[in-house]
């Protein structure tokens, strides 16, 4: 990765945690709107809707709801460990070096096209549906699937950047 891929991707993890940040603050105001948003169900229906969009949406607007996706995400794994003293970013990102090693990296995100990406999060929506039940396989498929997310924005962010 060169010098400005490398500044991209800090520009846009900070980014994320600006994001981040300002929807727990929102978020953790209103118990019940908390509960609604990010209760398992809901977050499996949000991720369903933005998703089926993402396949025919324009590069500006895929990188507009997968940045959503991954705040989204990030806010369900937030409210999963709270209280435990967890570093969720920490997990979200050691996962994604695991999906690098495993498929390849940003090269191999590159080749993607949104069909692909469309795909493998689908794939991984499944996974989590059938995980609802038990709260530890549901938790660790949350982070594969913001790792996921995180990698297909990276990637839509670079092919906005390069257009």
């Amino acid at each position: 990765m060169n010098a400005d891929a490398i500044d991209s991707r800090y520009a846009l993890l900070e980014r994320l945690r600006d994001a981040r940040r300002d929807f727990h603050e929102r978020i953790t105001r209103d118990i019940e709107t908390r509960e609604r948003v990010l209760a398992p169900a809901r977050v499996l229906q949000t991720l369903r809707d933005y998703i089926g969009r993402g396949v025919v949406s324009d590069p500006r607007q895929r990188c507009s709801e997968l940045f959503v996706l991954t705040v989204l995400l990030y806010g369900a794994l937030d409210l999963q460990f709270a209280g435990h003293g967890i570093d969720i970013e920490a997990d979200v990102q050691l996962e994604r070096l695991q999906q690098n090693f495993r498929f390849g990296g940003p090269e191999a995100d590159a080749r993607l096209s949104p069909k692909d990406w469309h795909a493998r999060l689908q794939h991984q929506i499944r996974r989590l549906e059938q995980q609802l039940v038990v709260e530890e396989l549901y938790t660790a498929r949350l982070v594969k699937l913001a790792a996921l997310v995180q990698a297909a924005l990276e990637a839509a962010s670079r092919q906005v950047r390069a257009a």
